[in-house]
C-alpha cells in the first residue's frame, strides 16, 4: 500500500516539475513561432474535407504529411504532368496560404523549369511564365503582404525572365505583357494619365459614389443605351465612330465626363486585375521620370520598391542590399532600353532613354551615401564594393550612349562624375574621344543582344540628326556605322545552327524597323534633333530621301494619333508635335 502512495507520489511530483518546465520554457518557444512563422493558419476554402481532417487529425505530424504533398508534386513533374502538379501545388498552398516559402518556390518551379520544356511550343512556354508571375501576384503577396521575399521573386520574374534575352522566347514574353498592359491601362502610364487616375479614384472610391455623380450617371446610361457598358469596355469610350460617343464628344463637358469615367475605370482595373496601387505608380513616376508601364523593368522596379518598404517595415533595424539591388538594377535597365516600339511583327523593342541618367545617379548617390553612414554607425557590415563596381559600370556605359546620341557635353559631365566617384581618377584621366575608342573596342565584343539594339538605334538617331542639318555627309557615316552594326548583330544572334530550331524571328530588329522608331521618336519631339529642332525640315527632306520609309511613318504617326484620348485634354504633347511636324512637311515654308 505504502509502495502505490510513493509511486503515485513520484509521478505527480515528475508531472508537477514538467509543468514547471514546460511553463519556464513557454515564452521562448512563443518567440520563436512568431519569429518563423510556425504557427498553424486555418485552411482555405475549396479544399476537399478529406485533406482538412487528415490535416487537423495528425497534429504535430502535419509536417509529414505535407511534406509527402510536396515529394507527390514532384513526381509528377518529372512525370510530364504539370498541370496535375500544379492542382497539388494549390493544394499545399491552400493548407498553408501564409507560408511564404511555398509560394516563392512554385512560383519559380513554373516561371523558370516548368517553362522550358516547351521548347517547341512557345505559347505554352508563355502560358508557365506567366502563371508563375500571376501566382505571386494575385495570390501570394495579396495573402502574404509583409513576406519581403515574395516581392524579390516577383521582381526577379519581370526582371530576369522577362526583361533579359536569356530565353529564346524572351521578346514573345514582352509582347504578351505589353498587350496585357495596354488593355488594362489603355495608355503607356505617363504621370499626366495616372495623375488622372489617382484624382478620378479619390473622388470616387467606388461605382456607387461616381453612380451618385447625376452627369456621370447620364453619360454611363447614354452609352449603355447605345450597347456598350464603360466600365467592361473603357475604349470604346474613344470610339468617335460610333454615332452616340460622337455625339457626347462634341460637348466639351461630356466629353470630360468621358474622359473622367475611362480613367476611373483603368484605375479600378489596375487595382483588381494587375494587383498593383496606381499611387505607388505615380509616386515611381514623379521620383523617377515617365516610366513607360508596358516595359518589363517598369514591374520589377515596382516590385523591388514594395519589397524594399516590406523588409523595412519587418526588419527596421536591420539593412539589406537584397531589394536595392533590384531597384538600381531595374533603373539602369531603363536607360539602356526605356523606351519601347512595336516592330509590325509584334515584337516589343527596347530602345535607350538617357532622360533617366540624371535620376538614377541621384538616387545610387543618396543610397551610397545612406550606406556608408550606417556602416560607419556600426548598423551595415556590408561593403559596397558590389554596388560602386556596379555604378561605376553604369557610368561608364552612360558616358558611351551620350557620346553616341550626339551630347559631348553631357558625356564629358559623366566621364567627369566616373572619375570622381570610380575610386581610380587615373583609369579615367583622358580625353572624351580616346575614352569613347577605348569603350567602343572592349565593349563590341561584349554586349548582349538589347544593348546591341540600342547601339544601332542610337546610329541611327545620329543620322537623323545630321539628315534634318543637311549634313549629306555625316549622315551617311552614321547610317554605314548603323548598317555595319546591325549586320554585325544580325549575324551574331539570328543565325539558326540547327534548321530545325524554333526560335523567334527578328532576335535583332531589321533596320528599318529601327529607323521608323527613331524617326518617330524625332518627330514627336520624344527626343530632340538639336539646338534647332527643325522637325519640318527633317519630315521634308526624309519623305523625299527615303519615300518607301516615309510611308511606314506615316502610317505610325496615323496610329499614335489614335491613342492620344486618354489624357484630360484628349492630345498629349507628342501628339501635337506629330500633328505639327506633318503639317509642316505638307506645308513646307
Amino acid at each position: 500500500m505504502k509502495s502505490g502512495r510513493g509511486i503515485r507520489f513520484i509521478f505527480l511530483s515528475a508531472a508537477i516539475i514538467s509543468l514547471w518546465a514546460a511553463a519556464q520554457f513557454e515564452p521562448p518557444a512563443t518567440r520563436m513561432r512568431n519569429e518563423y512563422k510556425l504557427m498553424s493558419r486555418p485552411a482555405e476554402e475549396g479544399v476537399p474535407p478529406e485533406y482538412i481532417l487528415t490535416n487537423a487529425l495528425l497534429g504535430g505530424f502535419r509536417g509529414l504529411f505535407l511534406t509527402s504533398l510536396w515529394i507527390r508534386a514532384q513526381d509528377m513533374k518529372n512525370d510530364g504532368k504539370f498541370f496535375e502538379m500544379v492542382d497539388i501545388y494549390n493544394l499545399i498552398t491552400k493548407l498553408e496560404p501564409y507560408y511564404a516559402n511555398a509560394w516563392a518556390f512554385q512560383a519559380w518551379d513554373l516561371a523558370f523549369n516548368v517553362s522550358v520544356e516547351y521548347q517547341q511550343n512557345l505559347s505554352d512556354r508563355v502560358y508557365w511564365v506567366f502563371r508563375g508571375m500571376e501566382l505571386l501576384r494575385n495570390q501570394g503577396i495579396p495573402k502574404n503582404p509583409d513576406e519581403p521575399r515574395l516581392y524579390s521573386e516577383l521582381a526577379w520574374i519581370f526582371f530576369f525572365k522577362i526583361g533579359k534575352d536569356m530565353d529564346d522566347a524572351y521578346l514573345l514574353y514582352r509582347q504578351v505583357l505589353a498587350r496585357q498592359m495596354s488593355r488594362v491601362m489603355l495608355g503607356t502610364g505617363t504621370k499626366e494619365e495616372l495623375s488622372f487616375i489617382n484624382k478620378m479614384i479619390a473622388q470616387y472610391p467606388s461605382k456607387e459614389a461616381l453612380l451618385a455623380s447625376a452627369e456621370h450617371a447620364q453619360v454611363i446610361q447614354t452609352l449603355t443605351a447605345d450597347g456598350f457598358d464603360p466600365f467592361t469596355q473603357p475604349d470604346k469610350v474613344f470610339t468617335t465612330s460610333n454615332p452616340a460617343v460622337a455625339e457626347l464628344h462634341k460637348n466639351e463637358n461630356t466629353r470630360a465626363r468621358l474622359q473622367e469615367i475611362a480613367a476611373w475605370v483603368v484605375g479600378q482595373r489596375i487595382t483588381n486585375e494587375l494587383h498593383m496601387d496606381p499611387a505607388v505608380m505615380l509616386e515611381l513616376n514623379e521620383r523617377f521620370g515617365n516610366i513607360n508601364w508596358m516595359l518589363p523593368q517598369a514591374h520589377s522596379l515596382y516590385w523591388g520598391w514594395l519589397g524594399q518598404k516590406a523588409w523595412d517595415r519587418q526588419h527596421p533595424d536591420e539593412i539589406t542590399l537584397t531589394h536595392e539591388r533590384m531597384i538600381y538594377f531595374s533603373l539602369i535597365m531603363f536607360a539602356y532600353r526605356g523606351q519601347s516600339y512595336s516592330s509590325p511583327t509584334g515584337a516589343v523593342y527596347g530602345a535607350p532613354d538617357y532622360s533617366f541618367i540624371d535620376s538614377i545617379c541621384k538616387y545610387m548617390d543618396e543610397r551610397i551615401a545612406f550606406y556608408k553612414k550606417a556602416h560607419d554607425e556600426g548598423k551595415f557590415s556590408s561593403n559596397l564594393t558590389g554596388v560602386m563596381s556596379g555604378y561605376t559600370n553604369f557610368l561608364r556605359s552612360a558616358v558611351f550612349n551620350a557620346y553616341l546620341e550626339g551630347n559631348r557635353d553631357k558625356a564629358k559631365e559623366i566621364l567627369a562624375q566616373l572619375k570622381e566617384k570610380s575610386g581610380f581618377p587615373e583609369n579615367y584621366s583622358m580625353p572624351l574621344d580616346q575614352f569613347i575608342e577605348k569603350e567602343f573596342s572592349e565593349w563590341i565584343m561584349d554586349m548582349s543582344r538589347d544593348q546591341a539594339i540600342g547601339m544601332v538605334a542610337q546610329y541611327t538617331l545620329n543620322a537623323w540628326r545630321a539628315l534634318a542639318s543637311q549634313d549629306d555627309k555625316e549622315y551617311q557615316y552614321q547610317h554605314n556605322w548603323a548598317e555595319y552594326l546591325q549586320r554585325y548583330c544580325d549575324k551574331r544572334w539570328n543565325k539558326k545552327d540547327n534548321p530545325n530550331e524554333v526560335r523567334i524571328d527578328y532576335q535583332i530588329p531589321p533596320l528599318e524597323d529601327l529607323e521608323v522608331m527613331t524617326a518617330i521618336q524625332v518627330l514627336t519631339g520624344e527626343v530632340p534633333l538639336g539646338p534647332y529642332d527643325n522637325r519640318g525640315i527633317f519630315a521634308q527632306i526624309l519623305s523625299t530621301k527615303r519615300p518607301a520609309l516615309w510611308k511606314r511613318i506615316e502610317r505610325e504617326l496615323q496610329q499614335r494619333m489614335a491613342q492620344n484620348a486618354l489624357t484630360p485634354t484628349g492630345q498629349t504633347e507628342q501628339g501635337q508635335g506629330a500633328q505639327q511636324s506633318a503639317n509642316e512637311q505638307n506645308n513646307p515654308k
